[in-house]
């Protein structure tokens, strides 16, 4: 299928949709179904191959692949998380970034998004960020803490806590999007965490999760771990 176009429409995303059936790994669809637990149809197609369709959708009329795209597939989303990083006006990008939120259902479709539009609209961002951490929707919460990915520096590190600590993270993908970021947060700013450990209010589950992740990074030091598994037994 020709991928770069001058235009889109409804008829080329069935084009698309069945282009991309074509190219399924049967053998893989429900190992993948296991990892990513979602109620779209699942096409297993290797995340290379999704690169590559994306970079040439990229390079044609992406926007009207972006307003055509109907997402019968979860690869679909995962194309257009991909071709949503070409936009570079903040504007367009949250618009087409929150047609998202009422569709997602599992973690990839958010964690596939490149927030690097974010380092320079960072203000912009954390109204946007206050706005998703406190929907009831549990991926749009995970797109907020996922945007935080981008704050992790000596001058922003006090609003990161201040915000996870605003967060429900009652719901297990919450939880783990704030382990994540806070494990990525001792790697960057770890003198900040270490002084600051009591003022993260996190519950017990995501502070374990945390100490986890932790524990499994080459990058944060055996004291460091040593004395984040003392303060889990603490807790």
């Amino acid at each position: 299928m020709e991928l770069i176009k001058d235009k889109w429409n409804k008829d080329d995303i069935k084009e698309f949709n069945n282009y991309l059936y074509s190219i399924r790994n049967e053998d893989k669809i429900e190992w993948t179904r296991s990892i990513i637990n979602t109620n779209y149809d699942l096409l297993a197609i290797k995340s290379d191959v999704i690169s590559s369709i994306a970079k040439k959708i990229s390079k044609g009329n992406y926007i009207e692949f972006l307003d055509n795209c109907d997402f019968k597939y979860h690869e679909v989303f995962i194309v257009y998380d991909k071709v949503l990083a070409k936009i570079k006006d903040v504007n367009v990008f949250i618009k087409y970034l929150e047609r998202l939120f009422s569709l997602f259902d599992n973690w990839a479709s958010v964690d596939c998004i490149d927030f690097s539009i974010v380092n320079k609209n960072k203000e912009l961002f954390l109204d946007k960020v206050n706005k998703y951490i406190s929907d009831d929707r549990i991926f749009v919460k995970r797109v907020g803490i996922r945007i935080l990915f981008k704050y992790l520096d000596n001058e922003y590190i006090d609003k990161v806590i201040e915000l996870i600590n605003k967060i429900d993270m009652n719901e297990y993908y919450v939880s783990m999007g704030v382990a994540w970021l806070l494990c990525e947060a001792m790697i960057k700013c770890r003198d900040y965490i270490i002084n600051n450990i009591d003022n993260i209010k996190v519950d017990n589950d995501t502070f374990n999760r945390f100490v986890s992740k932790c524990n499994d990074s080459f990058r944060i030091s055996s004291d460091d771990k040593i004395y984040l598994r003392r303060l889990k037994n603490e807790r």
